[in-house]
């Protein structure tokens, strides 16, 4: 079983304690993680994406929280913040889409999540999310019969980060 670790560097090089963060008897794969004010936002695929926020002074982190509560496969989650939320990106296998949700900063509530895109022939791979100037930008990869594309979604920050 794989799990997801998380540990605190300081100034002088020196490394804390190694503080589980995911705790799946499914396993955890395909960690990313985010700064924010309130700590690090880590989010994993453990079959569904999962957001706990990493607390680097006391060495702890919350319990994780499902990004998306639907039946369907929601695999690899990336995340951002914009200093008020995190925002979560991940693709839906099954219904062919690439979402964003928005978590507040305590990684306790997801807020609001909107679909950014629908794909093509089969699911879209491996979104990955930045934000910058009070724009988030999302990238996935995009299948359409027997042709590869990369797609592009760009809004402004608003209520979660979500257009």
């Amino acid at each position: 079983v794989q799990e997801i670790m998380a540990v605190a560097l300081d100034s002088g090089g020196g490394v804390s304690a190694p503080v589980m963060i995911s705790n799946s008897t499914i396993g955890s794969r395909w960690p990313a993680i985010a700064w924010s004010p309130s700590g690090f936002g880590i989010v994993w695929d453990g079959i569904d994406p999962y957001i706990s926020v990493f607390d680097p002074i006391s060495n702890t982190a919350t319990r994780p929280l499902p990004v998306s509560l639907d039946a369907d496969l929601q695999t690899w989650p990336t995340i951002a913040s914009d200093g008020y939320y995190f925002a979560v990106a991940y693709d839906d296998s099954l219904d062919r889409s690439v979402n964003v949700a928005a978590v507040d900063l305590s990684g306790s509530t997801v807020i609001v999540t909107t679909e950014v895109s629908t794909s093509g022939s089969r699911p879209p791979a491996r979104p990955s999310i930045a934000w910058a100037n009070g724009e988030y930008g999302v990238v996935w990869g995009d299948y359409f019969s027997s042709s590869s594309y990369i797609s592009t979604a760009l809004f402004h920050a608003s209520v979660g980060g979500c257009p």
